[in-house]
């Protein structure tokens, strides 16, 4: 198999990546009823290879030495999952998969998987030097798949276990942040001997194969910039959503806002936010303490939904306040039993039964003990009491006092 230079590359995968999108203008099949079959073949463009269909995948028999295969639609970047398994005797060398973001052509990214031995696999992102290993032989039926997984959240692609590579860079070797529009083309180029096999599994979910010609599969819902803390009396701007689905052509996505009492949230400018569509940023007044519930709902027109709960919690900071209903002297004596007053405490939050009170005494020895109700004054010195008090949130307050033991 002959080899290429970066730049030979990088020109061949930007013009995979035209062809593909000269190709989603074209017509696909899609399903619009969850009773309709889907042409699963139809969503594939293949170059160097027959598309052949199995009962439970897609194989993509290599005809010439390289080939390409381009998923003819967009797929959602976040959890982005691709399982493929190897195929005994194929002589398969190397898979790259190539994600694009489908609005900004410069995020690229390259994740190639290469053949090692019978049971070893390497994963190498963007051409690295470093390489990673996953257990699998691409040329073996193997017990397990192989999983080319992406985390938005972390930018790391990964095996779906243990495997994660953080992202810094596309191809280019520009900085990598992540796909801004969460949205990516995917591209497969193959290597290895004409007959060698590709076997794919599954995309985002969607199973591959001829037991999989109907569209059961709910849309993705994708959440951009999510929140999940936020402090009470401030205005906070809702993460936008939308819903992606490997078949269908469309998939809508719609969100309800519950406060922590179960009452429907209306936004700044009056709208009422139950079934709404989060195509668009929606302020809301944060009034209670609690956890408000962010719930998306999704579907492609097929009796097939997703619901996704995003959980936002209202943070407590403030600290419970104490006040002594009576002062501690400033000096004793030693050999007197110094009794505490008693403690009041206020908090926004919790009641008073609900906090918790202790206290401790540094000794002028230095020695820090817990007590109750009173401590006995050994010593000459300095004694520092502090009073403490803990509420539901775990904040602490806090309030010390000194006294000075004078010695006889």
């Amino acid at each position: 198999m002959g080899t290429e230079s970066g730049e030979t590359m990088k020109k061949r995968i930007l013009g995979v990546l035209l062809v593909a999108a000269i190709t989603l203008t074209g017509s696909l099949v899609m399903a619009t009823s969850a009773k309709e079959q889907v042409d699963l073949a139809g969503y594939y463009t293949v170059e160097g290879a027959n598309l052949q269909m199995t009962e439970d995948a897609i194989n993509f028999v290599m005809t010439e030495e390289e080939a390409t295969v381009t998923f003819n639609k967009p797929l959602a970047s976040d959890n982005f999952q691709l399982i493929f398994a190897g195929v005994e005797d194929s002589s398969l060398a190397k898979a790259e998969f190539i994600l694009a973001d489908s609005e900004n052509a410069d995020e690229i990214v390259k994740i190639a998987y290469n053949r090692m031995s019978d049971v070893q696999t390497s994963v190498i992102v963007n051409d690295s030097n470093r390489s990673f290993i996953t257990t699998g032989s691409l040329y073996k039926k193997n017990d397990g798949n192989f999983t080319v997984a992406y985390s938005a959240t972390s930018n790391c692609f990964g095996d779906g276990m243990a495997l994660n590579i953080p992202v810094l860079e596309t191809i280019k070797g520009e900085g990598f942040l992540g796909f801004s529009s969460q949205k990516v083309n995917l591209t497969i180029h193959l290597y290895g001997e004409a007959g060698s096999v590709f076997c794919l599994k599954s995309i985002n979910q969607q199973r591959m194969g001829t037991k999989y010609t109907v569209d059961k599969t709910a849309p993705l819902v994708s959440v951009v910039n999510p929140i999940s803390y936020v402090v009470k009396n401030s205005e906070v701007i809702l993460p936008t959503a939308f819903a992606t689905d490997v078949l269908a052509d469309e998939a809508t996505v719609s969100m309800s806002v519950l406060d922590p009492d179960g009452e429907v949230v209306s936004a700044s400018d009056g709208t009422k936010l139950k079934n709404v569509t989060p195509d668009k940023e929606y302020a809301i007044t944060i009034e209670k303490y609690g956890t408000y519930r962010i719930e998306y709902k999704a579907t492609d027109g097929t009796n097939e939904t997703r619901s996704v709960v995003s959980r936002v919690n209202v943070v407590d900071e403030t600290a419970p306040a104490l006040k002594l209903k009576k002062t501690i002297s400033s000096t004793t004596k030693v050999g007197d039993k110094l009794e505490f007053p008693e403690v009041t405490c206020s908090d926004n939050i919790s009641e008073k039964e609900n906090i918790k009170l202790s206290v401790t005494v540094k000794h002028p020895s230095g020695i820090v003990t817990a007590e109750s109700k009173f401590v006995e004054l050994t010593e000459e010195g300095v004694y520092e009491i502090t009073f403490l008090a803990v509420d539901e949130a775990g904040n602490v307050g806090r309030l010390t006092v000194k006294t000075y033991a004078e010695g006889e």
